[in-house]
C-alpha cells in the first residue's frame, strides 16, 4: 500500500468514527438514517464537481471561485434574514 492510498484509508476511518459513535448513543435514528442517505448523493456530486473545477482552475483559480460563492451566500443570507 503506498504512502497516498494509506492516508486515503486512514481517512476514511477517521470519518466513519462519529457514524459508529452516534450509532452507539442512539442518536442515529431512522429519520438521521434517511436523511443522510438522501444527502448522499448531492455530497458526493458536488465532490466530484469541485474536483473537477479544481482540476481546471488550479488553486488560486478555485481559491477565487469558492470565496466568491461564499461571498455571494453571505450576502443572500444577510437579504433574506431581513
Amino acid at each position: 500500500m503506498n504512502h497516498c492510498s494509506q492516508r486515503l484509508h486512514m481517512s476514511h476511518i477517521s470519518r466513519c468514527r462519529p457514524l459508529v459513535s452516534h450509532a452507539v448513543s442512539g442518536l442515529l435514528t431512522r429519520d438521521v438514517a434517511l436523511a443522510t442517505a438522501a444527502a448522499l448523493p448531492g455530497t458526493i456530486g458536488g465532490a466530484w464537481i469541485g474536483s473537477l473545477v479544481y482540476r481546471r482552475l488550479g488553486d488560486r483559480g478555485f481559491q477565487k471561485v469558492v470565496m466568491g460563492l461564499l461571498l455571494v451566500s453571505g450576502l443572500v443570507l444577510i437579504a433574506t434574514s431581513w
